[in-house]
């Protein structure tokens, strides 16, 4: 037991020390240095249009790319940069160069149906959030470790 955990440890710091590197890229990038330039040594990928259903790319890095600011196109910040990692390690510089925004009339009735319920759990899902965390801040609660007999050693 203790090899894996010498195993998952030094996993854990290849990870690290990737995701810390595409961080210095990242930088790089949005102090304004081309992204070929930024990684090179490093393989990169350019995909035209991102959707997020997107099967091509790690999830993380789609999920990355929504939620990253829409770059400003005619200030200083014409690209939104950040950088990510899976869950297998690998680590990621997501550029995100523009946003096209989505036109809801081209949605047949199954889309429009899909998307309303997505939205809605969505929705749901963060207000039960805000409710639960407004109940702990109101709260008084105390917190102890608990240890069975099955788990003791």
């Amino acid at each position: 037991q203790a090899r894996l955990v010498g195993s998952e440890m030094c996993i854990r710091d290849r990870a690290e020390a990737a995701l810390a590197e595409a961080e210095v890229i990242a930088d790089k990038v949005r102090a304004g240095e081309p992204l070929a330039i930024a990684a090179e040594g490093f393989e990169t990928v350019a995909s035209a249009e991102v959707s997020r259903s997107a099967a091509d790319l790690p999830p993380e890095v789609i999920g990355t790319a929504f939620t990253m600011p829409r770059p400003d196109t005619e200030g200083a910040e014409t690209v939104a940069v950040s950088a990510t990692s899976t869950s297998n390690g690998d680590a990621y510089v997501v550029v995100v160069s523009k946003v096209i925004d989505a036109d809801p009339a081209s949605l047949d009735e199954a889309e429009v149906a899909t998307e309303t319920r997505v939205l809605s759990r969505a929705l749901a899902s963060a207000a039960v959030e805000q409710v639960l965390e407004d109940m702990a801040d109101r709260a008084k609660i105390e917190r102890k470790s608990v240890v069975s007999e099955e788990t003791a050693f």
